[in-house]
């Protein structure tokens, strides 16, 4: 290895330790909060969408009928938490979610500090991609959209929980 090279793999070694101890000295002054849950209470009938959808000339909703339609159907699969990864078949990912599951491989990932993790190692941790995948959210870009459309509030409740 170059000194650069060794230079930067010891860099992110020590940013890698500073950022453990850092992760448990916050996670151990963490605290629920009191009363009820975070989230959006179902039941209120002022929440909907912040912004009012656009009425046409006919007074309907402004949003492509075909497109809305598709949006649901999506955001109803994924209130069931089957959601297409990786541009493939749909995926049932669990209640609650399973974030470290490599659904393709169908076996659970470390659980681990992230950087003490090998994800080459396929044998721990199968292929990240799933993994990785799954958690960046898109689905709630999907979910956001739907109540945008519908100002139905399960939509943001499942963003929520």
């Amino acid at each position: 290895m170059q000194p650069g090279e060794i230079a930067w793999r010891v860099s992110n070694l020590v940013r890698d330790k500073i950022d453990r101890v850092l992760l448990s000295r916050r996670q151990r002054t963490l605290a629920p909060l009191p009363g009820k849950r975070a989230g959006l209470p179902s039941d209120d009938p002022t929440l909907t969408s912040l912004l009012p959808l656009i009425p046409d000339a006919d007074g309907r909703t402004a949003l492509h009928s075909e497109w809305r339609t598709t949006l649901i159907a999506e955001a109803d699969e994924i209130l069931q938490h089957r959601i297409q990864l990786i541009g493939s078949r749909r995926v049932d990912v669990g209640m609650p979610i399973r974030w470290n599951h490599e659904y393709n491989k169908n076996a659970a990932t470390p659980t681990t500090y992230a950087g003490d993790i090998d994800y080459r190692d396929y044998d721990a941790t199968g292929d990240c991609k799933w993994v990785w995948e799954l958690n960046r959210h898109h689905h709630l870009v999907v979910l956001g959209r739907a109540f945008r459309a519908t100002g139905n509030i399960v939509y943001a409740q499942e963003v929520v929980d």
